[in-house]
């Protein structure tokens, strides 16, 4: 348990509606100071980063995979 605790960034690789629902639900689970989301489609990923802003900390785009795991 002590690792899950711990975690303060997430990296999420997609933006749908699923996507959005992990980061809702790591949010309400413990305190995020950064999520990563990426996606295949830029515009996808920002519209995700707009919805969830307010939500979970520093929520931004990340150019490629590498990017959103760093």
């Amino acid at each position: 348990h002590a690792g899950v605790c711990s975690l303060r960034r997430l990296a999420v690789l997609g933006a749908g509606r699923q996507a959005r629902a992990h980061v809702r639900a790591f949010a309400a689970a413990m305190p995020l100071a950064r999520v990563s989301i990426w996606a295949r489609r830029s515009d996808a990923a920002a519209a995700a980063v707009h919805d969830l802003q307010g939500e979970a900390g520093e929520v931004r785009c990340a150019a490629t995979i590498e990017e959103a795991l760093d």
